[in-house]
C-alpha cells in the first residue's frame, strides 16, 4: 500500500466571482440499516469504474451520504450539467464492475476520488471483491426509481422501467384482408422504443403498395445504432404478415438483423417462466393482467367494415375502415408495451 506525506497549502485570497447554474441529480432514501460507509467505498469505486471504461472525468458525479432522524439518504449530481444521469446505462455499468480487475492504479484513484472511502477500502485489507459488492449495491438505488413494480402471478417483481436508455425497440404488426380474396388489406406496423409509439398505416391494394418506406423511415435511427435491439413477440408469425402485405423491403431489414443477432424473439423468452409457448393474449390471460383493447374487438369491427364494403363496394374501403383502425392503433399500442414488458420480466426471473 503506497503511503505519502499530504500537505495542505493554504490560499490566502478572495474568490474571484461565482456563477449559479442548473445540473442534474438523483436523491433516494436507503435502507435504514444500510452502512453508510460500505455505501461510500461502492460509490467512490463506482466513480473510478466509470474513469477507466467510459473515460469520464473522475469529478463528472458528486455524490453525498446522510443521515438526518433516522433516514439515510444517498444523493447524487453532475458538477457540471450534461445530462448523462438521465441517459446513463446502469446495467451496462454493473458488467463493467464485475468485469474489470483492480490494481494499484485503481486504489490510487479510489484515493483521488473519496479519502474516507480510500482509508476503508485499506482498513478491510483492500478486499475488491467487498468494494464491487458495493459498488453494485449503490447501483440498486440509483436504478430503484427507474424500475416499477409489475405483478405475475401474484408474484412482485421489480423491472427496469421502459426508457429509450435500455436501447430496446418493440415492434408488431397488424394484417386486415378487407376483401374474401385478400386482394385488398389494410395493415398496421408500429414500434415502441420505451417512451414513444410510432404507428404507420401499410396499404396492400391488388398489386400497389403504400407507405413502407414511412415505416422504414421511423425505424431508420434504430437500424443504424447497433447498440439498439429489437423485440419481436412471434418472428414466424411477423414474417408472415409482412409477406401478406408484400412489404419486402420490411422483410429484408427483419432478416438482416436477426443475422446481426438484433432480434429477440419474446415468445420464446416467455416459454421458459410461463412453461409455454401461446398467443401472446393467452399468455397475458395466464399470468393475470388485463388486456383492454383484446384482438377478438378488432375483428368484430372488421366484420363490421366487411360487410359494408361488400355492399357498397370495395374500392371505398377509405370510408368504411376510420373506426377499424381507431381500435386496431389502440390494440397495437397496447400489444407493443406488453411485448416490451415480458422481455424485461423475462430477464428477471
Amino acid at each position: 500500500i503506497p503511503i505519502r506525506k499530504v500537505h495542505l497549502l493554504p490560499i490566502v485570497t478572495s474568490t474571484g466571482g461565482r456563477y449559479n447554474d442548473f445540473t442534474y441529480s438523483e436523491e433516494v432514501e436507503i435502507e435504514p440499516k444500510e452502512d453508510l460507509e460500505y455505501l461510500r467505498v461502492g460509490l467512490a469505486y463506482l466513480m473510478v469504474v466509470l474513469r477507466i471504461s467510459y473515460a469520464l472525468a473522475l469529478d463528472t458525479f458528486a455524490y453525498s451520504l446522510s443521515n438526518v432522524g433516522g433516514r439515510k439518504v444517498l444523493a447524487i449530481h453532475e458538477e457540471e450539467a450534461a445530462g448523462l444521469l438521465d441517459i446513463i446505462d446502469w446495467q451496462d455499468v454493473s458488467k463493467q464492475i464485475r468485469r474489470i480487475e483492480p490494481d494499484l492504479l485503481t486504489l490510487i484513484l479510489i484515493r483521488e476520488v473519496d479519502e474516507a472511502a480510500f482509508t476503508t477500502l485499506t482498513g478491510w485489507g483492500v478486499r475488491w471483491e467487498l468494494a464491487e459488492e458495493a459498488a453494485l449495491r449503490a447501483i440498486e438505488y440509483l436504478t430503484l426509481k427507474r424500475r416499477i413494480e409489475v405483478e405475475v402471478r401474484n408474484r412482485k417483481i421489480y423491472i427496469p422501467k421502459p426508457s429509450t436508455a435500455l436501447h430496446l425497440v418493440s415492434i408488431h404488426t397488424l394484417l386486415f384482408p378487407l376483401d374474401d380474396g385478400g386482394e385488398v388489406c389494410l395493415g398496421y406496423l408500429g414500434i415502441f422504443d420505451g417512451e414513444n409509439y410510432q404507428l404507420t398505416k401499410v396499404v396492400k391494394e391488388y398489386y400497389s403498395r403504400g407507405l413502407e418506406d414511412l415505416f422504414l423511415g421511423k425505424i431508420s435511427k434504430y437500424i443504424d445504432d447497433p447498440t439498439y435491439k429489437f423485440l419481436i413477440y412471434d418472428l414466424d408469425s411477423f414474417r408472415s404478415i409482412l409477406e401478406e402485405l408484400g412489404a419486402r423491403s420490411i422483410t429484408y431489414v427483419v432478416e438482416g438483423l436477426r443475422k446481426e443477432g438484433r432480434i429477440i424473439e419474446v415468445a420464446e423468452e416467455v416459454a421458459k417462466f410461463c412453461g409455454m409457448r401461446t398467443q401472446l393474449e393467452n399468455i397475458l390471460s395466464s399470468i393475470g393482467w388485463e388486456v383492454r383493447y383484446p384482438l377478438r374487438t378488432i375483428y368484430l369491427e372488421l366484420e363490421k367494415s366487411r360487410s359494408i364494403l361488400r355492399m357498397r363496394g370495395i374500392h371505398r374501403w377509405p370510408s368504411f375502415t376510420k373506426y377499424l383502425g381507431r381500435k386496431a392503433e389502440l390494440h397495437l399500442m397496447e400489444t407493443l408495451r406488453y411485448i416490451y414488458l415480458l422481455h424485461l420480466i423475462s430477464e428477471e426471473v
